[in-house]
């Protein structure tokens, strides 16, 4: 487990490896192919809950479980659900639920808002820093006082991929802003570098 720059614990499973640098491994990766294929919405739900179980059994390892209360994805811009984190927080809240016998872990799909799209994939980390300000948001129902969804709860917010890890930082910060007790990062993966 690692540390984000502002002391958020963050986990990733694996490693992602870009087509422009590593076209090899790209096309090998099986770790890799699956998230491709994810990001273009073509990822079956057997292929998600194979992954999602993967994800619990390395998380079981490093964190406790039972502490874990909501589950939130980084959103897509176009609001997919079917794509990216967002079938991953679904079907591991489903996991956690059955597999530790607990009814009070839940993935929440609009509790963080994609409301611009200003970061570019080819951007350095400070540009991504940056502009991911411009990109993310909580929902209007959580900035108010009777925000029990993340208020004093632990949150395990998800991410497909982490590069420079200015997103799920972002939205790490933005949770705790709001009220979350704790938020772990967890990234399936971690691109290449």
């Amino acid at each position: 487990m690692g540390l984000t720059l502002s002391g958020t614990p963050f986990i990733c499973i694996g490693e992602y490896w870009p087509k422009n640098r590593f076209p090899d491994r790209w096309a090998d990766d099986p770790l890799t192919k699956m998230l491709t294929w994810n990001k273009k919405g073509n990822l079956q739900k057997g292929i998600i809950e194979k992954l999602s179980n993967l994800l619990y059994k390395n998380l079981e390892q490093k964190i406790e479980l039972d502490n874990i209360e909501v589950i939130i994805p980084v959103p897509n811009f176009n609001g997919k659900l079917t794509r990216c984190a967002p079938p991953f927080a679904q079907a591991l809240a489903a996991i956690i639920r059955k597999k530790r016998n607990r009814k009070n872990c839940h993935s929440y799909d609009d509790v963080l808002r994609r409301v611009d799209k200003t970061r570019m994939w080819w951007m350095k980390a400070p540009e991504r820093r940056e502009t991911v300000k411009n990109d993310y948001d909580v929902a209007e129902y959580i900035k108010t006082a009777e925000n029990s969804v993340i208020k004093d709860h632990t949150v395990l917010l998800i991410d497909d991929i982490r590069t420079t890890g200015a997103t799920s930082d972002f939205c790490a910060d933005l949770l705790m802003q709001y009220g979350a007790k704790q938020v772990i990062i967890l990234c399936i993966a971690q691109t290449h570098q």
